[in-house]
């Protein structure tokens, strides 16, 4: 497992020598559940866990620690509706503790109803044992969910099919439009069989020039299916996509071997755009050129403003890192690249993060440039350069 995408595995030496600073962006819920109170809490680099303290007043000298855990979520269950509680958090690093967090206050909700009705918002998705949940998972899977890089093209992100303010669906697949028009089985546009799916990549090799397609040309490609939404990604045992092609079983790629028996879906899916030639891949892409790109990237390069808690977990590459410029680096973004990725903490043997679990808080997503899609589709044309 050590082997698959190596250069998504954490640097723990690296990352001991950060020293931790208090969290920040605490949030205690008010009145949201009968029976706890839930915490969050943005990520800080170099932490491996988490300590919660409590208080029935705002002073953090009479706190007491109620809980610890590597995650950025922590419900507090010992308490009862009617009694303020002042709650602090500290990160606790291989350098170190942190100081306490600035205080928030929150509260139970009485009786049998909450903020959010009747019934209530369930429990956070169950993460299978071999691949726990950490704030740098989240961050880490935060990243590249949004990270535009990942793609051959350097235009396409998981978020751009899967957006949180349009339900994680892909608000682009209109019935009816030819910008998201597959000629379905039969190869034919325009009759019954046709299928609106997610815009894609166009056909394009390991080089950066442009492939012809005999179904789009050298425009972007649409896929068969239309991006699902991802909110509720993380709650199911029975497989994701349409057809449950992202099994339970999660398997490494390189080897072969069961990394998770079941529980996997999530991390199951997560491999497959970035293969697939319609959706993020150049043709005949291979795991050892994802890493490669990887390693070559700035994280969130291309983002025209990943907001504060996600450019502070990134840290200051511009200025701790060997700056170069990629070949294949937008010509319209002047953007210095790293040669590695900034080091995070925790234990280093998972690499698959669960991070659509929990949609980004991002102040603005990163953009895609693409132009209007044209209906015409000539039936054979040289190859092109793709623009860079």
């Amino acid at each position: 497992m050590r082997r698959f995408l190596p250069a998504l595995l954490v640097v723990c030496s690296a990352a001991a020598q950060v020293p931790v600073s208090a969290p920040t962006g605490l949030d205690a819920s008010d009145a949201a559940y009968t029976t706890r109170i839930g915490l969050a809490w943005e990520h800080v680099r170099g932490a491996q866990s988490y300590r919660i303290y409590r208080a029935s007043a705002n002073d953090s000298a009479q706190a007491q620690v109620v809980g610890t855990t590597p995650s950025l979520l922590y419900f507090d269950r010992g308490v009862v509706p009617g009694q303020p509680y002042f709650y602090w958090v500290q990160a606790v690093g291989a350098t170190g503790e942190s100081p306490l967090s600035a205080p928030d206050q929150g509260s139970v909700a009485a009786g049998k109803t909450s903020a959010y009705g009747p019934i209530g918002p369930p429990e956070p998705p169950p993460a299978p044992a071999e691949n726990p949940i950490t704030g740098a998972k989240i961050y880490l899977g935060k990243t590249l969910f949004w990270d535009e890089q990942l793609s051959s093209t350097r235009t396409v992100a998981c978020g751009t099919c899967h957006r949180p303010r349009k339900g994680g669906s892909d608000p682009r697949a209109i019935v009816g439009s030819d910008h998201s028009r597959n000629p379905g089985p039969n190869g034919v546009f325009g009759d019954d069989d046709d299928i609106f799916g997610s815009p894609g990549v166009p056909l394009n090799r390991a080089d950066g020039t442009y492939a012809w397609s005999d179904a789009f040309g050298f425009r972007e490609q649409v896929t068969h299916r239309k991006a699902q939404p991802v909110f509720e990604a993380a709650f199911t045992d029975f497989g994701l996509l349409w057809d449950g092609k992202a099994t339970n079983r999660f398997s490494d790629p390189v080897n072969g071997e069961t990394v998770l028996e079941t529980g996997g879906a999530l991390e199951s899916q997560s491999l497959m755009p970035i293969m697939n030639e319609a959706e993020m891949s150049h043709m005949g892409r291979t795991w050892d050129q994802v890493v490669a790109r990887v390693e070559q990237s700035q994280p969130l390069a291309l983002a025209l403003d990943p907001g504060a808690p996600s450019s502070t977990w990134i840290g200051d590459v511009l200025t701790r890192s060997s700056l170069r410029k990629p070949s294949a680096a937008p010509r319209s973004l002047p953007c210095a690249w790293p040669s590695r990725w900034p080091a995070t903490s925790g234990p280093c043997s998972r690499t698959v993060p669960r991070s659509t679990a929990t949609p980004p808080r991002l102040s603005r997503c990163p953009r895609t440039r693409r132009g209007a899609r044209s209906s015409s589709c000539p039936a054979s044309a040289p190859s092109a350069t793709a623009a860079t």
